[in-house]
């Protein structure tokens, strides 16, 4: 069993990126030996090369992608990804975006599902967790989309997954890791079944 987990750093407009405190404490609570924690730019080209790199070098039996949406106060399981980059803000290399594919070889915004079974794991979370959980369509056109689209694309043999997390703070944080958490021992108990 081994499990990638990767989550963004800080990026224009969210100084302190919450997936680097959920990274800190999935690599303080799971054995090395059953999950890998990658920490990534908010970059279109570089957080791509990064986790292709960490997917090639340590072949994943999943993928869990980890990234902050401030429109949001629920935990969502985004459920597809989109061949399109469009976002009002640059990246952290300052490429800025404008209805622009990912891959020039297809139509812009087509779509690539998850293969995860995400209806069930938002059924396991629903009953337990003590924060909203949204089973969602639409992951943006910033980073999380582009890193998103690139598993799904490039690695569909891999379950993959994207989650966008709330902002955390003391109000929400142990709800936020508990759920976490939950997703976590959840995928691995499926993996290992």
């Amino acid at each position: 069993m081994n499990i990638l987990v990767t989550g963004f750093s800080s990026f224009p407009g969210v100084p302190v990126n919450p997936c680097e405190e959920v990274l800190a404490w999935i690599e303080q609570t799971y054995p090395s030996t059953v999950l890998t924690v990658c920490l990534l730019p908010v970059s279109y080209a570089r957080s791509a090369t990064k986790l292709a790199q960490h997917i090639q070098a340590n072949v994943p039996d999943v993928v869990i992608e980890f990234g902050v949406s401030n429109r949001s106060s629920d935990i969502r399981l985004e459920s597809m990804g989109y061949n399109a980059r469009n976002a009002g803000i640059p990246d952290v290399d300052g490429v800025h975006c404008a209805i622009q594919s990912i891959d020039q070889t297809l139509p812009y915004n087509c779509v690539k599902e998850t293969v995860w079974p995400v209806d069930l794991l938002y059924e396991y979370l629903k009953e337990r967790s003590k924060i909203g959980i949204t089973v969602s369509t639409n992951p943006g056109r910033y980073v999380c989309n582009n890193l998103y689209w690139e598993t799904l694309h490039r690695f569909s043999e891999t379950p993959s997954l994207f989650v966008h997390i709330p902002p955390v703070d003391d109000t929400n944080r142990s709800s936020v890791l508990k759920t976490v958490g939950m997703l976590l021992d959840w995928a691995v108990l499926k993996e290992t079944l």
